[in-house]
């Protein structure tokens, strides 16, 4: 049985925080247990922090193309189209920290200095 997730008919995933109460998911996982190697292009409210830690795989970012290698890493801005697969039959081990922007906003100072402007900014879709 292949590993999913729940996106909705507007590419938003459901994301299955591992505590429901608390915005955060974190997993680790192997691309060869997701259908086809890959996972379907989607968007939620929460930043995405990923790591390979071996092989390599290619991040959809809104279209752009990026291929991210073992220790190499990429944060992707909330409500960004994304998605990720790996070519050629060759298998890739990667963590991936999702991470919603109320987590962060415990002080109004840390609000209104970094995240209400990293949210706004729709120019910064993400960074390797």
């Amino acid at each position: 049985m292949y590993r999913s997730i729940d996106i909705l008919s507007d590419f938003s995933e459901r994301v299955p925080y591992n505590i429901p109460s608390f915005p955060a998911y974190a997993s680790r996982a192997l691309m060869s247990s997701y259908k086809d190697m890959g996972v379907a292009n989607h968007w939620h409210d929460d930043f995405e922090i990923a790591a390979v830690l071996s092989g390599c795989m290619t991040y959809s970012v809104n279209g752009s193309l990026l291929r991210i290698e073992a220790g190499q890493g990429l944060f992707v801005n909330a409500r960004q189209l994304h998605g990720n697969f790996v070519a050629g039959g060759h298998d890739c081990e990667y963590a991936c920290v999702l991470l919603h922007p109320t987590l962060l906003c415990a002080a109004p100072y840390v609000t209104e200095t970094y995240i209400t402007p990293l949210l706004s900014n729709s120019s910064f879709t993400h960074t390797v």
